[in-house]
């Protein structure tokens, strides 16, 4: 199973100033590098956090927290032996993907999550591409085989 990352209308970066429901407000006095941006993406917040800003880090931190709770709902109700997160997520890295784990292990029923691996994606954004073609070939090659027997 796969968790991908949403499409927003637009180009999916996000104006300065622009706010989604959860995300952390900065405390009085408390700075980010992304207010000097214009516009930011997945990207900046990611370069940004891994320069120190604490802020970037700790949006970052709270979306791993989300997408583990979501996480935990699918490995709960399908038990898969692996979870990977892929598409543009799939770069962050560990800022996202030890809040996910321990987000994960909290909410997570025991028994569901004995055994699951929970990993960034290693085949970049042309994953689904990749997919598809192995599908394709596993469905022609069983079909040829029925054909060609008789």
């Amino acid at each position: 199973m796969q968790l991908r990352q949403g499409r927003l209308p637009g180009d999916g970066r996000v104006r300065a100033g622009d706010r989604a429901g959860g995300a952390p407000r900065p405390r009085r006095g408390e700075t980010s590098s992304l207010a000097a941006l214009e516009t930011f993406d997945a990207r900046d917040v990611t370069a940004a956090a891994r320069a120190g800003d604490a802020l970037a880090a700790s949006a970052i931190a709270e979306v791993g927290a989300h997408l583990g709770l979501a996480a935990s709902w699918l490995i709960n109700a399908y038990n898969p032996a692996v979870v990977v997160v892929g598409g543009g997520l799939a770069p962050i890295g560990d800022l996202l993907l030890d809040p996910l784990r321990a987000a994960v292990a909290r909410h997570a029923l025991a028994p569901a999550l004995r055994g699951v691996e929970i990993r960034a994606s290693v085949l970049g954004p042309d994953a689904e591409v990749r997919g598809a073609v192995l599908l394709a070939l596993q469905h022609s090659e069983t079909y040829y085989r029925v054909v060609f027997r008789a």
